[in-house]
C-alpha cells in the first residue's frame, strides 16, 4: 500500500465501522509478532501467515465470517 501500512488502515476502518472484523496475513514474522501486540483481542485464527493456500485462505475467512455471525 503506497500511503498506509496495515494497522493504520485498521484504525480508519475501525472509526468507520467498530464491528468490521479484521484478518491479518503476513509472511513477516517481525509483522505477525506487531499484528498480535497491536490487536490482542483477534481471534488467533484472524493471524494468517503466508505462504498459504488459495483453498485454505477461503476456509479460515468464511470461518471466521462463521464464528462472527453466530456470535451475533
Amino acid at each position: 500500500m503506497d500511503k498506509l501500512n496495515g494497522f493504520q488502515l485498521v484504525e480508519k476502518v475501525k472509526r468507520i465501522d467498530k464491528q468490521v472484523k479484521v484478518c491479518f496475513m503476513t509472511a513477516f514474522e517481525a509483522y505477525y509478532n506487531a499484528i498480535r501486540e497491536e490487536f490482542r483481542n483477534l481471534d488467533e485464527n484472524c493471524f494468517i501467515r503466508k505462504p498459504i493456500k488459495c483453498d485454505d485462505l477461503v476456509e479460515r475467512v468464511f470461518r471466521q465470517i462463521d464464528s462472527s455471525n453466530s456470535n451475533d
